[in-house]
């Protein structure tokens, strides 16, 4: 959570190179170029070096500035055409926002369920290809609850709109609870295609073995099991045919699960999250900054809804082209919103490097400090001395 590469989220000029090298490539951009100021000043004001060379255009602060550069020139020349844009969807996001307090209420679970469908009602008045619904919309599974899911293929019918949701699934066999997406269509009902969670989040979908005698957090069903592949959902909105890569809760920070999505054939990436559990504080903006990573690292468009927000989406390059505001301007609200999701031409039949490669360059870096410290090592003992911890040599006494 929270990796340094998530402070430039809104800088996309500097965000560019995690298209190649993932996102750690930017938190290393920052480190260097952190440390190549912090020399240059080291040697001005801490050694007293008067001369130009080695004061304030040192070879340190050259190969900061160099880096920095780079990142820039990467930028400009990674831009699309102005025109390259390729609409795919308008999708109409429902926000509940009901606290996590009371989501789960036992005695408020119809009053829930009926704010959900008036919402939706609400919201499917506007212009859209697709209804979307956050985390676990609504307070009975899906999948193992037969009357849910004929209410929510109910209103299905009624709006004439597809729902792209986040909801749960039980098992009546194994006892078993998955969190995941679901697709509902008009006259079809619910679809086969589904995705499951993949990471559970620990003491709140599942208590970890050493820790059995720890009731979880959520009080909702038994224990959850975790998906396994990244079940991709193919949405057929009149002749076009996309494929969506779905990222639940916080799983939008690892990102190793958005680019399987990508690398299986993903069009655009949907997360579906419940984001009331922050409050209306940072969290849900910090959460969604790490979105922008994810669609800059694999040239995807995110799309996202959320409970009571951040909804919004954000286009391949990090841009953050729309989010759903109230009337005073704040993310957290009842009621919903559309937006309209586009790619860019060159990105539609291609994936991006990181995305075929994966996190070659945290291998790379690793393998750099290993032969930097064995090379240390055997230098100390070339030179008959000791190696100290610092990596450098020490005589004997």
């Amino acid at each position: 959570w929270a990796p340094l590469s998530l402070s430039q989220w809104e800088r996309p000029v500097v965000l560019q190179i995690a298209a190649w090298t993932g996102a750690y490539g930017v938190s290393f951009l920052l480190i260097f170029f952190n440390l190549c100021v912090a020399q240059t000043l080291r040697h001005r004001f801490v050694r007293k070096e008067r001369q130009v060379w080695m004061g304030w255009f040192s070879p340190d602060l050259s190969m900061g500035m160099s880096a920095l550069g780079l990142s820039i020139y990467v930028f400009f020349s990674a831009l699309p055409s102005p025109d390259s844009a390729h609409p795919l969807l308008t999708a109409a996001v429902v926000q509940p926002y009901i606290p996590p307090e009371l989501k789960w209420d036992s005695e408020r679970e119809l009053e829930n369920l009926e704010i959900l469908e008036r919402q939706t009602r609400f919201v499917a008045t506007l212009e859209s290809d697709l209804m979307l619904w956050p985390e676990a919309a609504t307070p009975w599974p899906i999948v193992g609850t037969p009357q849910m899911r004929m209410r929510v293929e109910r209103l299905v019918n009624e709006i004439a709109k597809p729902i792209l949701m986040g909801n749960l699934a039980q098992d009546s066999a194994t006892g078993e609870w998955s969190n995941g997406t679901f697709l509902v269509e008009p006259e079809t009902g619910l679809s086969e295609q589904s995705y499951a969670k993949r990471e559970l989040v620990p003491f709140g979908e599942y208590v970890p073995p050493p820790f059995g005698f720890i009731r979880k957090v959520v009080p909702i069903g038994g224990s959850f099991a975790p998906g396994s592949d990244v079940g991709l959902i193919e949405l057929s909105l009149g002749e076009r045919s996309i494929r969506v890569g779905s990222l639940v809760c916080y799983e939008d920070v690892f990102p190793g699960l958005a680019r399987s999505s990508a690398r299986a054939g993903a069009d655009l990436l949907f997360v579906a999250t419940n984001n009331a559990w922050y409050g209306e504080e940072g969290g849900a903006e910090q959460h969604a900054a790490h979105s922008v990573l994810r669609a800059v690292e694999n040239r995807r468009p995110v799309m996202r809804a959320g409970n009571g927000g951040w909804s919004g989406w954000i286009d391949s390059y990090g841009t953050v082209r729309d989010v759903l505001l109230d009337a005073d301007g704040s993310i957290y609200f009842r009621g919903g919103g559309a937006y309209s999701v586009f790619q860019f031409d060159g990105w539609l039949r291609q994936q991006s490097y990181y995305t075929r490669h994966g996190d070659w360059f945290v291998v790379f870096s690793g393998a750099c400090a290993l032969v930097a410290v064995c090379g240390a090592f055997l230098d100390g003992l070339r030179s008959g001395g000791n190696f100290n911890t610092a990596g450098a040599p020490s005589s004997s006494c």
